[in-house]
């Protein structure tokens, strides 16, 4: 496994299986299920909801960055600049003609501007709800409407977004 391919790859797993999913994720279904009153835990105060929001806008840059850097960490044109094909005696301009076809082809074949959209989408979704809980939040009715409203909304946009980045390819996908 190439270098970038392994970094993307693993910060994938990382911000969204490890940390969206298993941990953010279910710290704000707790949330939800403490103000619906389905659960009884004095740990689940308004301040770690806010705590969660903090943590959510410290890493939302990680989320940009890896929408952003997929195209170019899993594109099999990078396999050109790979042994053995690195090796071959063609023209730099061939080799860059071919790169081209190569993303190209691949971008069509994995859906790439629908991929980046929809988790480009999800993220922004995502942003938006967020700011609607810490609104919410600062109101001070913790246990109101509005909060579970917002924080609802909230874990859906997140759920959304762990899909979409969950739909990016696994791998280089050879043509």
């Amino acid at each position: 496994m190439r270098e970038g391919e392994e970094h993307w790859l693993r910060q994938r797993g990382e911000i969204n299986h490890d940390w969206l999913k298993n941990q953010f994720g279910t710290a704000l279904r707790a949330h939800r299920n403490a103000i619906r009153g389905l659960v009884t835990n004095p740990s689940l105060g308004r301040n770690s909801l806010k705590n969660l929001l903090a943590e959510w806008n410290l890493r939302v840059g990680e989320i940009e960055m890896l929408i952003s850097s997929f195209e170019q960490a899993l594109s099999p044109s990078i396999l050109l600049r790979e042994e053995p094909l690195k090796s071959v005696a063609f023209r730099p301009e061939f080799t860059s003609s071919l790169q081209a076809l190569v993303h190209d082809l691949w971008a069509h074949r994995v859906g790439l501007p629908k991929l980046v959209l929809t988790a480009g989408g999800s993220l922004e979704e995502a942003r938006s709800c967020s700011a609607l809980l810490s609104d919410a939040l600062e109101l001070g009715t913790h246990g109101s409407g509005q909060v579970l409203d917002a924080l609802t909304a909230f874990l859906r946009s997140v759920r959304n977004l762990s899909e979409a980045l969950s739909a990016f390819p696994r791998k280089v996908e050879v043509l």
